[in-house]
């Protein structure tokens, strides 16, 4: 099920680390990379429903429709993080989401003269 956002609030990503039972922990995916991470930048693959501030991590909804969320990780000397293989690029898989109109408010009658 993908993360859903109604179109008139705004969430937040976090990028977590989780250890081999699930766990959530502050450690990065490799303790041996060269440089502590420093860059993690988040993206939406369909800016015309949903914006992300790529540091903060703000998701905007722009309008009803679905949006991958990702992030890139880096170290402190710019290089990709690393899996604990110390070859494989540490890539978080992206998030699915869906931006909706929302539970309804409230009734209105409208009236269009042609």
């Amino acid at each position: 099920m993908p993360a859903t956002l109604t179109i008139d609030q705004t969430g937040t990503a976090v990028l977590q680390f989780l250890d081999d039972k699930g766990d959530v922990t502050t450690a990065p995916p490799d303790p041996t990379s060269p440089g502590a991470l420093a860059v993690v930048a988040f993206a939406s693959d369909n800016t015309a429903v949903a914006t992300v501030d790529p540091a903060a991590g703000t998701v905007a909804p722009v309008t009803i429709g679905t949006f991958n969320l990702s992030a890139t990780v880096l170290n402190s000397d710019g290089t990709p993080a690393l899996e604990p293989d110390g070859i494989t690029p540490f890539t978080p898989a992206p998030v699915a989401c869906q931006v909706t109109p929302g539970a309804a408010a409230t009734d209105a009658l409208e009236v269009s003269v042609a």
